[in-house]
C-alpha cells in the first residue's frame, strides 16, 4: 500500500477551518519499524491471504468502549491510520496509511490472522485491532483534527508522545 503522500511540515490547527463533521472517526496510531521489520507490508500481506489483519498496538491500551461510544453503537465508521515519521526527514514528514477499522480487543487473534512476527512480541501487544482495505480514496493527516484538542492530528503526532489520537474530517471553508 502506497502512504497517503508526503506530509508538508506545516504543525498548527488549519486556520480555515470551520467545524468537524459527522463522517467516520479516525483512531490514528503511531507506529514504527522498531520490530525490524516493515509493519505496512506484513500487514498487506495479512489482508491479501484472508481479506482482513489484526494490527498489535503496543504500549497505551485503546479503549473499545471508548470507539463504540464515539462511533454511537458502529452507527458511524471509524478508520484506522497508521503514522510514522519518514526515514531521514528529522521529524518533518510523516507517512500514513489508511485502513477500515473493524474491530477492537483485548484478546489475542487467532494465529494467522496477524503477522507471525507479532508472535515474539505477544507481551508488549495490549490492544488488537482488526483492520481492512479501504476502497475509498486516503484521506491526508491535514483534514484530521484531533476531537480532544482541536487540533490537526499532523501537530498532535509531531508534538505528543501519546501512541494514538481520535480524530475527525474538518470541513474548510471555501
Amino acid at each position: 500500500m502506497k502512504p497517503l503522500g508526503k506530509e508538508s511540515p506545516k504543525t498548527e490547527a488549519p486556520k480555515d477551518a470551520i467545524e468537524l463533521m459527522s463522517g467516520p472517526i479516525f483512531l490514528v496510531v503511531r507506529f514504527s519499524h522498531m520490530d525490524g521489520v516493515d509493519v505496512i507490508d506484513t500487514l498487506e500481506g495479512v489482508i491479501r491471504k484472508r481479506g482482513y489483519c489484526w494490527f498489535g498496538k503496543y504500549g497505551q491500551p485503546i479503549s473499545s468502549e471508548k470507539i463504540k461510544k464515539l462511533t454511537r453503537g458502529g452507527e458511524l465508521p471509524f478508520h484506522i491510520v497508521f503514522a510514522r515519521i519518514a526515514n531521514g526527514t528529522r521529524g518533518k514528514n510523516l507517512l500514513a496509511y489508511e485502513y477500515v477499522g473493524a474491530e477492537v480487543s483485548r484478546s489475542m487473534p487467532a494465529q494467522g490472522d496477524y503477522p507471525s512476527y507479532y508472535n515474539e512480541f505477544k507481551h508488549r501487544i495490549k490492544t488488537w485491532l482488526r483492520i481492512e482495505a479501504r476502497t475509498t480514496p486516503q484521506i491526508a493527516l491535514d483534514d484530521i483534527i484531533t476531537i480532544s484538542g482541536g487540533q490537526s492530528v499532523k501537530h498532535s503526532l509531531m508534538t505528543s508522545q501519546s501512541g494514538h489520537f481520535f480524530g475527525r474530517l474538518v470541513q474548510r471553508k471555501k
